[in-house]
């Protein structure tokens, strides 16, 4: 049995980004029925394992695009990740952590695009800041 489902949410499994994620869901107006893939790490087993033997690519591959038959996919990156190790692993400081995760979802974007071409690709950077405040920046 399949069923259609246009979109698919992977992303990590940090509970901070439950209502960042579904505040933006609600504003940019998305299905509130989504396959929603969600790993430590969130996109980063995409860039880790390009030749598609870890369970992401099948994830997508069998089960959203074959059986949900979805046609988007929400890449969400977060900075202070503790899957890469956090702030400290990614050079300690707020600024360094942004542009290390921009970079990884960047790549995450690639391998995605590389892998299903025939899927859009967007992708939002959930920002924790020092202070404990929250910024979303849509990537693409």
């Amino acid at each position: 049995m399949s069923s259609r489902v246009s979109w698919a949410v992977i992303r990590c499994m940090d509970g901070r980004l439950n209502k960042p994620i579904a505040d933006y869901l609600n504003e940019k107006g998305l299905p509130e029925v989504h396959d929603l893939i969600s790993i430590p790490g969130g996109p980063k087993d995409l860039i880790d394992d390009e030749d598609g033997e870890k369970g992401l690519f099948r994830a997508i591959s069998d089960v959203a695009i074959f059986l949900h038959k979805i046609e988007n996919i929400l890449l969400v990156q977060h900075t202070d990740c503790g899957a890469y190790g956090g702030r400290e692993k990614c050079g300690g400081d707020e600024r360094s952590d942004f542009h290390f995760h921009l970079d990884q979802l960047h790549l995450a974007e690639k391998a995605i695009k590389n892998a299903f071409p025939q899927l859009n690709v967007s992708s939002i950077l959930i920002h924790f800041l020092d202070d404990e405040q929250i910024q979303l920046f849509r990537v693409s």
